[in-house]
Order: C-alpha cells, then structure tokens, then sequence
C-alpha cells in the first residue's frame, strides 16, 4: 500500500508541456512493486526549480497530475515552498532522508514514486552505473538501502513534533502479514511476517502501522536482531518503541510486541529469502490454516 496523503489540493492540475530536455531518468516496471525505489533520476544541475518540469512532465505520465515533492535538502541548493510547473502549483517539502539524496513524487490521485538522486556532478560511467542498480530486479536489490522512513515527519513546517510519533500513517508497502482470529488464545504464534528484505528495523513502520488496529500503540519490541538490523538506526526518535534483545526462552525466529496498554502479540518471522511456496505455507501454518482452506476473516 502506497502512503495515502490528506493535504493534497483537489483543483485539477496538469503537466501538459513536454520536457524541454528528456530527464536522465530510470524507472523500474510497475510491476517491481516490493522495492524501496521505484527508480533513479541524474540532473543536470542542483538547481531543483529548474530540474523539476522536465522531471514531472515525464513521471506525470505514470502519476497522473503531480502535487508534492519531498526532497533532500542536503543535496540541492536553496528552494523555495513551491514552484509552478505546466501551469500547477507543486509544493516542495524538505526532509533528511536516511538514504541520502531519496525523493518522493506524490501524484493527485494517491500515487507516489520514490527516486534516487545522484548528484548532477557525479561523473558519467558512476551515475550510470548508480542508476542501472536502482532499477534492477528486486532480488538484486540490497537489504541495506531499504531505510527506515518517518512520513509523518514529511508534512509542512508548520505541525509539530508532537504528530511525528505514533500511530503511523498508512504503511509504505503492504507487510507480507496474516494473523490469527481474536478469539485463538492458545496458539504458540498469533501470527506470521515474511519481511521483504534482511534489514528488519527498516521495515518496522509498515508492520507497526499494520498491527495498530490489534495491538494499539506498540511500547516495546523483542528479538534476536540481525547484523543488517543492528546496524541500521532501530526508529525514529520520538516512536515511543523499544527494541530489545530477545526475551528469556524466546525462540529465534518469534518478535514478541507489546502494546502500551499490554497487548502482547507473538509473530513468526519468515526469512526474507525464504521462496514464495515455503513462506506462503508457513504463513499459512502460523495461523492454523492450511492451502486447502479459504482465508478467515479476523
């Protein structure tokens, strides 16, 4: 699942006029979906205003009309709040990006596109080579470039540090999740997560966001964290959430949540190379169903 804005104007807009430069830009296939980046884009200079138009005039053919972007300050020269672009106005946001130099494009009609930048200076066989790597196959995609995101904190200037905590916005992209019915007390797991990459705490938003309306605010996580995940920055400061080291008799692959009022949930985690047969049986047995059996609802 995309991240669903509130904020965006609804007077129509467009970007009819053509690049006056075709951008250097790569995207992947829309049907790439389970990556961070959905490409790369290299250009011609740090002037973001003046790169802008022949950007969106071209991403605007998979977004549709483009209200926001959300960009690395630390990569680009001063820019103003917002800048027209084919006649609309496009609101431009600040935000330091774990990943450095990322950007999100956000469409009218809920689409969202994340980019990586490489810096207009970079020399030639370097940007190429960055931006083949950004829009290879997912399987080739490293676990480490999946940062952790705070979109809350990606809003205008002017809200407060008290709406960039808990409970989250919509998940980035959809966790792989099943759980079980409330009323399966029992059970040695509630459930199962088949994360899509290594680096666990990097996708921790999705699935909090995804557990909230189970667990309500999540106060504390345990687990046996791997090398990828220990070395990532857990969450964002000001979550509320503690990360522990696995719980005495915890088993290796269990994350046990608790919630800030003592729901306690218990999760399978499914390794991220684990094939898609195995880890749809196992997720499947989590939860005491079987291939033969139709999903319940929770």
């Amino acid at each position: 699942m995309r991240i669903h804005e509130d904020h965006a104007p609804r007077a129509p807009a467009r970007h009819p006029s053509p690049p006056l430069y075709t951008p250097r830009l790569r995207l992947r296939s829309r049907a790439s979906a389970d990556s961070y980046l959905d490409g790369a884009w290299w250009p011609r200079s740090s002037e973001l205003v003046t790169e802008l138009p022949d950007l969106l005039a071209v991403l605007a053919v998979r977004l549709g009309p483009i209200w926001r972007v959300v960009y690395d300050p630390r990569c680009w020269s001063s820019a103003p709040a917002s800048t027209v672009v084919g006649g609309a106005t496009v609101r431009m946001d600040s935000y330091h990006f774990e990943l450095w130099n990322t950007m999100y494009v956000f469409g009218r009609d809920a689409g969202m596109l994340v980019l990586q930048v490489i810096p207009a200076d970079t020399d030639e066989p370097t940007a190429h080579a960055a931006m083949m790597t950004a829009a290879e196959s997912v399987a080739d995609t490293p676990a480490e470039l999946r940062p952790i995101t705070n979109h809350l904190a990606m809003s205008t200037a002017t809200e407060t540090l008290e709406h960039d905590r808990q409970p989250f916005g919509a998940p980035t992209r959809t966790p792989r999740l099943l759980l079980r019915g409330t009323a399966s007390h029992a059970e040695q797991f509630d459930g199962a997560w088949w994360p899509r990459t290594a680096n666990l705490t990097a996708e921790l938003h999705d699935l909090i966001s995804a557990l909230t309306p189970r667990l309500g605010k999540t106060a504390r996580i345990s687990f046996d964290w791997n090398t990828t995940s220990r070395h990532q920055r857990g969450i964002d400061h000001g979550d509320g959430v503690d990360l522990h080291v696995p719980d005495v008799g915890q088993q290796p692959d269990a994350m046990h949540l608790v919630g800030v009022d003592g729901v306690h949930l218990t999760l399978l985690v499914i390794a991220a190379d684990t094939p898609a047969d195995v880890a749809d049986a196992q997720l499947l047995h989590a939860v005491g169903r079987t291939r033969h059996q139709l999903p319940l609802a929770d």
